[in-house]
């Protein structure tokens, strides 16, 4: 070539023999800058060029308690076996990293019939991990499977009186008796496939073996499963899919089990895990700094419910504002949840709809007391009321055996205390809270959560046909108006009509205050930094804290 001499060693030599000394000196600085420019272009490129991910690497979670017995989306009932089935089974839809519902295996939808008609379009080209073709046939199985299996199933409810059908290979249509503006929560349905699932008769289908190494869609399939002496779990490996339109970056995610929290804490510190979910917010404290806090937004509230039908001293509005306003929900957030959540004063949560100032205001509280004819005359810190004194306004509170919970009961009692009421805490396990206390209703005052959808139906919440169980209307509230507006919201496409019904139906809720509203705790999650990229910000459900898995990784390069 013409220029190859230039390339040469030798006529490099050569040249700079024939140069002066003076000149030399210019060379040999020149060509040290160049150096020197370039280690420096280097040295940029890596702490300011862009970071790529890239395929590999083992994240691994401890799960606590329940080992998996039921992999598959009808069948599960409990969040270990939900997380798993997150990441093998995908549904028509899921949610991104902020909450809204997006499609997976669907490709688009229509609305028909002001919302009693879905017809959903699946994407082309989509597969099982076995390379079976996904279609209209799955889906319709799926939903007449939950039929089929009645009570046997914890989806029973959410898809009762919803007829399926299929139009194409690609096309189901779903048909509502009623119109319901939220039923694209309900297409966040993992999807089973027919052709492993049709042959099992569905009294065996709980004993599958395809329920722990199942055949699924999603970012992974199973690639181990290791259990204990005694036959239970101990770890579940999956590995990475290829037949997504998206394969994930992680190549391996394990689940590795545990007794108790704390052996999952003390595994998390010692870096046999990098993550843990559903943390209580003190376990946070005993946290290596190689760990981020994720406190995750989740459309759940606690409150205490107030049921007058028990305690009639409640049917008085004056009785239950007061009880409002001596409720320190500022404080209950950073004594009880040590800053890891919000402060509520409204049935419509974040991160559905962000929170008002909450207002705490003892000596307006005292006022209502004593305009209603409760005063403490015998001088014993407690309001009474009737010409004989005879009647004390105290009540019992309820509340399940958790530890936060308990907290917040004991400062409520505290502070009501101070206003002149007397409160007693009854606490009382899980198991036996529903039966014995919520379905008859039988409290004062029910300490408790409730987990809406991010698209927020309000109806089994407070319309008066849900104050009996299996309703969870558990102030036993009722109001004309309130069934109107409950009703019109579940009919009401348009989101800034819907809009405007949240904030009628929050403004009775106000007036009437028949529940004091408390907190919105954080959920959170302990992931180690060297897993990158985990960005959800907002779930309904625990198992969704995978929906963005696609989009984590551990190793990477840079560029410029």
């Amino acid at each position: 070539m013409k220029y190859q001499k230039y390339f040469s060693l030798v006529y490099w030599k050569i040249f700079y023999a024939r140069l002066e000394t003076k000149d030399k000196r210019i060379a040999i600085a020149g060509a040290s800058l160049t150096l020197v420019s370039f280690v420096f272009l280097v040295s940029i490129s890596f702490f300011i060029g862009t970071l790529h991910p890239t395929r590999g690497g083992e994240f691994k979670e401890g799960l606590v308690g329940t080992s998996i017995l039921k992999l598959n989306p009808v069948l599960a009932s409990n969040e270990n076996e939900d997380a798993l089935i997150n990441l093998l089974y995908r549904g028509l839809f899921t949610i991104d990293a902020n909450g809204a519902i997006i499609p997976d295996l669907a490709q688009d939808y229509e609305i028909q019939n002001k919302g009693a008609v879905w017809i959903v379009t699946l994407k082309e080209n989509i597969v099982w991990h076995d390379g079976t073709p996904i279609t209209s046939d799955d889906v319709v199985f799926t939903v007449n499977l939950i039929h089929d299996l009645e009570n046997k199933t914890p989806l029973q409810y959410s898809w009762q009186g919803v007829n399926v059908e299929k139009i194409t290979e690609r096309k189901i249509k779903f048909s509502i008796p009623n119109p319901y503006a939220f039923f694209l929560a309900n297409l966040k349905l993992k999807i089973i496939p027919k052709h492993i699932f049709d042959s099992i008769p569905k009294e065996n289908l709980p004993l599958s073996p395809y329920n722990i190494k199942p055949i699924g869609s999603g970012s992974y399939q199973v690639h181990s499963v290791t259990t204990k002496r005694d036959g239970s779990l101990e770890r579940y490996k999956l590995k990475r899919s290829p037949s997504l339109e998206k394969s994930a970056f992680i190549e391996y995610v394990t689940f590795i089990f545990y007794e108790t929290k704390t052996d999952a804490i003390r595994a998390l510190n010692v870096h046999q895990v990098d993550a843990l979910a559903n943390v209580e917010p003190e376990q946070t404290e005993s946290l290596s700094s190689s760990y981020t806090i994720l406190g995750i937004k989740r459309p759940l509230y606690y409150a205490a419910f107030l049921n007058p039908q028990n305690a009639p001293a409640l049917k008085d509005v004056r009785v239950r504002e007061s009880l409002i306003l001596s409720t320190p929900q500022n404080h209950l957030v950073k004594k009880v949840l040590l800053g890891h959540g919000t402060p509520l004063d409204s049935p419509i949560p974040p991160p559905i709809k962000e929170g008002r100032e909450t207002i705490y205001d003892m000596e307006k509280a005292k006022t209502l007391l004593t305009n209603a004819g409760w005063e403490d005359k015998d001088g014993d810190g407690v309001r009474e009321k009737n010409k004989d004194r005879s009647q004390k306004l105290s009540f019992t509170i309820v509340t399940p055996q958790n530890p936060f919970l308990i907290e917040t009961a004991s400062i409520l009692v505290k502070s009501w205390a101070e206003l002149g009421i007397s409160a007693t805490v009854e606490i009382v396990p899980l198991k036996d809270l529903e039966i014995n206390y919520i379905e008859p209703r039988k409290y004062d005052i029910l300490l408790f959560g409730n987990v809406l959808d991010l698209q927020a139906d309000p109806f089994s919440f407070w319309h008066s046909s849900q104050k009996f169980n299996p309703g969870r209307t558990l102030s036993l509230y009722q109001d004309k108006e309130i069934d109107k507006i409950t009703e019109a919201i579940r009919e009401t496409i348009d989101s800034q009509q819907r809009a405007d019904l949240y904030t009628r139906f929050e403004n009775i809720i106000k007036k009437d205050s028949p529940v004091i509203f408390l907190y919105n705790p954080d959920y959170l999650y302990l992931v180690s930094r060297r897993i990158k990229n985990v960005t959800s910000k907002v779930i309904t459900t625990p198992s969704e804290r995978f929906s963005t898995i696609n989009e984590w990784f551990i190793t990477s390069s840079r560029s410029l």
